[in-house]
C-alpha cells in the first residue's frame, strides 16, 4: 500500500507531478507502474496466480471474489482522463486507493477473527 499512496515517492504522488508538468509518456509509464501492485493486491487476497501481462483486469473480474468499491468503474475512469483531466485523475486514484484499502482491512480483520493470520510483533 505505500507505493500506491501515502509517501513522498509513493505512486500517486509521482503521478501528480507529473500531472502539473503535462508530460503524457510519463503519465501513461506511472499509471502503469501504480497498477502493477494494485492488481498485485487483489489477486494476493484473492488468492490467485498472477496472469502476466495479458487481460488481468478481466481475470480479476471474472475470477475474484473480493473486488474493491467501483472496481471496474474507477479504472475506465483513470484510463479515460490521466491525460485530460488532473482534477479528476487524482480523484479517481484517491478512490482506487480508499477502496483498495477498505478491503485490505477487512481482509486482516475477517483473518485476525478466524485465526488463520499471525502477526508477529516487533
Amino acid at each position: 500500500m505505500n507505493l500506491l499512496t501515502g509517501n513522498l515517492p509513493s505512486y500517486d504522488k509521482q503521478i501528480e507531478k507529473i500531472l502539473i508538468r503535462k508530460d503524457i509518456v510519463s503519465i501513461n509509464y506511472r499509471v502503469a507502474a501504480f497498477l502493477e501492485p494494485y492488481l498485485d493486491i487483489i489477486f494476493a487476497i484473492n488468492r490467485l496466480t498472477h496472469p502476466g501481462e495479458k487481460k488481468m483486469i478481466t481475470y480479476a473480474k471474472t475470477d475474484a471474489s473480493i473486488l474493491p468499491e467501483a472496481f471496474e468503474d474507477n479504472l475506465e475512469g483513470l484510463f479515460q482522463n490521466k491525460c485530460e483531466d488532473s482534477g479528476k485523475t487524482m480523484k479517481i486514484l484517491k478512490s482506487i486507493n480508499t477502496e483498495l484499502q477498505k478491503v485490505v482491512e477487512w481482509i486482516i480483520q475477517r483473518r485476525k477473527n478466524t485465526g488463520s493470520i499471525k502477526f508477529i510483533s516487533r
